[in-house]
């Protein structure tokens, strides 16, 4: 049965070039890790494109495997007359970031990633065999943007307003199972217990804890138009707009504390002087 439908919350683009960079994961050679989609790229898949990438941003511990197979699919080094570290696909008008890590991604972050298959597409596109991207756990890219706004010196407006969504959304399916106990141990761990989030009524009941995590694209993009509907939430934007984000390198940078040696002793387990998730956005809002 075909899954064509004539609307998808996401840009045209942004959904092929997910497709694209399935069967190129298909591709690599046996043992070569699938890469995983994070940052603003991320961020744009969780929450329909109300965020814009200016390109897919993938962690990978073998680029250039990755790249040959990119290649195959389409891709070409950089944009024409513009300068590139990345590739680009000159038909869909979108590249991809990759970012190459020696070291394997911590054991809890792994543990989170989310398996996506890609079983929607646009009319007038031919038959494709569905293909899966992985892509960072919701919980983890609430605690980047976190991050991000903290390091802005101040409340940052947009980040705290793309983390309100992603755990509203988060919180409605659209990464399967809101794992709230792993987010509340993250935003502790992180931000030095200045960032918390309270859980709901039977939120932390029956978490799957180190389970393989899954969704297909239909399902995500059911509970899109769901939360969308109820929350009257949109942005009116080109529908191959591309926007980049400032600053958003940066984050990187605490990606990996998970892993790092006697974590659980650099800091306090009991959070101390705790502003809550919500307190955050109270903050921003006085400074505006």
């Amino acid at each position: 049965m075909k899954n064509v439908i004539g609307t998808l919350p996401w840009r045209a683009n942004f959904v092929d070039a997910l497709c694209l960079l399935g069967q190129a994961v298909t591709c690599l050679p046996f043992g070569v890790p699938d890469p995983v989609l994070r940052g603003t790229a991320a961020v744009e898949l969780y929450t329909g494109s109300l965020w814009p990438a200016a390109a897919l941003e993938l962690l990978t511990v073998a680029a250039r495997p990755l790249i040959a197979e990119l290649f195959a699919v389409g891709f070409h080094w950089g944009r024409a007359g513009h300068a590139s570290g990345g590739v680009w696909h000159p038909e869909l008008e979108i590249g991809i970031e990759i970012a190459e890590h020696r070291a394997p991604m911590g054991p809890a972050e792994a543990s989170n990633l989310l398996a996506v298959a890609i079983d929607r597409r646009f009319d007038g596109q031919a038959d494709r065999v569905p293909v899966s991207v992985k892509v960072i756990g919701v919980e983890d890219l609430i605690t980047e943007q976190i991050i991000f706004s903290l390091t802005e010196g101040a409340p940052s407006r947009e980040a705290v307003t793309r983390a309100r969504v992603l755990t509203a959304l988060g919180r409605a399916g659209v990464g399967g199972r809101f794992q709230v106990g792993y987010l509340q141990r993250r935003l502790a761990w992180e931000t030095g217990g200045e960032v918390a989030i309270d859980a709901q009524p039977g939120e932390e009941e029956g978490e799957d804890a180190g389970a393989a995590r899954a969704i297909t694209l239909s399902q995500m993009q059911a509970v899109i138009d769901t939360w969308l509907g109820k929350s009257g939430y949109s942005f009116v934007h080109n529908r191959s707009q591309i926007a980049g984000r400032r600053g958003m390198n940066r984050i990187r940078q605490n990606c990996y504390r998970n892993e790092e040696p006697g974590r659980a002793e650099g800091r306090s387990a009991i959070p101390t002087n705790v502003v809550p998730f919500s307190g955050v956005t109270s903050v921003l809002h006085l400074q505006e």
